[in-house]
């Protein structure tokens, strides 16, 4: 166990001689923070939430532990996608890397050796490869979760008395590069959102949270105190 992680040490130090390979490496030993705002967690982190100091894993598969905010289905299904929506890179590369993740960790370290896969300190969070181009992998990708939601009831403890307005609110989805803007009454249900995001998305089937809880479309959006501002999360399958 300790010569393996010798080894590795050499090879994070015997980074090729490249300035510009050089100048990733930092930039990326400095993302690979969870607290960093670029790093990938951060993306996701509508997600699940990070346990801070609590890990799971070991050598270079080791990551922070993290509660799911959706449920396992969902959050089967966001594996998936991942997978599925891989565009930046090269393909091989990616295939690799989904390859090494399953593997036991000798088997990884070949794998990504053989494809000139280099990891920042130690991690499979960030690789990246002789052009520069960086791979993430967030936390979700890599390990299961401590925990799911508890099933509850969809309309315990919904608001019933709220204040008949129009209000402007954001919609988010990792499917966009910014968030919409759009404005509802907040006695107006929720499937008039869901009907209006279908027609433009072409998705069969969404699904729409505010503050971790999901938003059934027979309810009305003041039911879920959506307010100015507020930000609707849409999962689109």
């Amino acid at each position: 166990m300790g010569s393996c992680a010798t080894k590795n040490q050499e090879n994070e130090v015997s980074l090729p001689s490249n300035p510009r390979l050089q100048r990733a490496y930092q930039q990326y030993s400095q993302i690979i923070e969870i607290t960093h705002p670029l790093n990938v967690n951060q993306k996701y982190n509508s997600y699940f939430t990070l346990i801070p100091d609590q890990f799971i894993g070991t050598g270079i598969k080791k990551t922070n532990q993290y509660e799911s905010r959706l449920s396992k289905e969902e959050w089967q299904q966001k594996r998936v996608e991942f997978w599925d929506s891989r565009i930046e890179g090269q393909k091989e590369n990616w295939t690799t890397i989904k390859a090494a993740l399953e593997a036991d960790e000798g088997t990884a370290k070949t794998l990504l050796q053989a494809a000139d896969l280099k990891l920042i300190k130690n991690s499979m969070q960030i690789v990246f490869d002789n052009h520069g181009q960086k791979y993430d992998l967030p936390v979700f990708v890599m390990h299961n979760p401590v925990s799911f939601p508890q099933k509850q009831s969809y309309d315990q403890n919904l608001y019933q008395s709220f204040d008949r307005k129009i209000v402007k609110f954001k919609v988010r989805s990792t499917k966009w590069n910014i968030d919409k803007e759009v404005s509802y009454n907040t006695g107006d249900k929720v499937e008039s959102l869901i009907k209006e995001l279908q027609s433009k998305e072409e998705s069969q089937k969404m699904k729409l949270f505010v503050n971790g809880r999901e938003m059934r479309g027979h309810n009305m959006f003041g039911n879920y105190g959506v307010q100015d501002n507020s930000v609707v999360q849409a999962f689109m399958f």
